[in-house]
């Protein structure tokens, strides 16, 4: 059924066309056709200029701000130790049930997070790793996912954490003291395993600073963005102003053409916005 309508719905089109085409050739039927054409261009222009300043089409974000570092998967530190009793400051040697052997001397801020007050704290493990080296590496990007984590709640956005910028360098060298980073070696059925623990601190100071750079960023990228607008209104206007100067002066002789050329330069407008549009975080 649905072929047979498609059929016959082709054979009309194309005997009207085949019926249509001697018209064609007349003055006042091509002058008409570009009339026509050139109203529906300047129309399907305008409605994609304010389509696209409506937001319709969505926010454009750059490929590097919707590609979101991946998030780490870090060890549960409770199948590893048993949590200290309150007061105790070391650990003896001690064997979880799962047959994990715990050395002593493990600090108490081991797997403790403080997040009220002014001075927030967050214990962060690598988890087990045959290497000193890997659990290291790994411990670096626990400080940073749990860093932007950190940010992106602080300040309410996720894209803070790309556009604030604390790399691992600066993390270890502003939030996380020398003597709060902690090396062992546990043993486990496989055999001894290494891994390292590190307490992230966060103070007031911290908080102030990515606040800052964040309300700079964000005036920042807020007036591109009003400038981008502002400069795409005003060439929207400034082609259809041209246009109704252009047809009057020529007497609405090559008005089709007229027409075509303003739709063409409408969507000239609307593709160059939209391609600056991806190089502005949209905040």
């Amino acid at each position: 059924m649905a072929t047979s309508l498609l059929t016959m719905t082709l054979t009309l089109l194309i005997a009207t066309a085949l019926v249509a085409l001697p018209l064609l050739r007349l003055r006042r039927a091509q002058i008409a056709v570009q009339g026509t054409l050139g109203t529906l261009c300047l129309a399907a222009g305008c409605g994609g200029f304010f389509a696209f300043c409506s937001g319709f089409f969505g926010d454009f974000t750059t490929a590097r701000v919707l590609a979101a570092d991946a998030a780490t998967v870090t060890a549960d530190e409770s199948t590893f130790f048993v949590k200290l009793p309150e007061g105790q400051l070391h650990t003896l040697p001690k064997v979880n049930p799962d047959g994990v052997l715990i050395p002593e001397g493990r600090p108490e801020w081991v797997g403790r997070n403080v997040t009220v007050g002014s001075e927030h704290s967050l214990a962060v493990c690598s988890g087990p790793y045959s290497s000193e080296a890997e659990a290291d590496r790994a411990l670096n990007d626990v400080l940073k996912t749990k860093t932007d984590e950190y940010i992106a709640e602080q300040l309410g956005s996720t894209l803070a954490p790309q556009l604030v910028g604390y790399n691992v360098q600066k993390i270890k060298r502003d939030l996380v003291r020398q003597e709060n980073v902690y090396h062992e070696q546990i043993g486990v059925s496989i055999g001894p395993m290494h891994q390292v623990h590190a307490l992230l601190q966060f103070g007031p100071e911290f908080r102030q600073e990515v606040t800052h750079k964040w309300t700079d960023l964000t005036a920042y990228y807020r007036l591109l963005q009003t400038g981008l607008i502002a400069a795409g209104a005003l060439l929207f206007l400034g082609t259809v102003f041209s246009y109704f100067r252009l047809d009057n002066a020529t007497r609405g002789y090559y008005t089709g053409r007229l027409q075509f050329m303003t739709a063409a330069a409408i969507l000239a407008i609307v593709g160059s916005g939209a391609v600056l549009a991806q190089w502005i975080y949209w905040l």
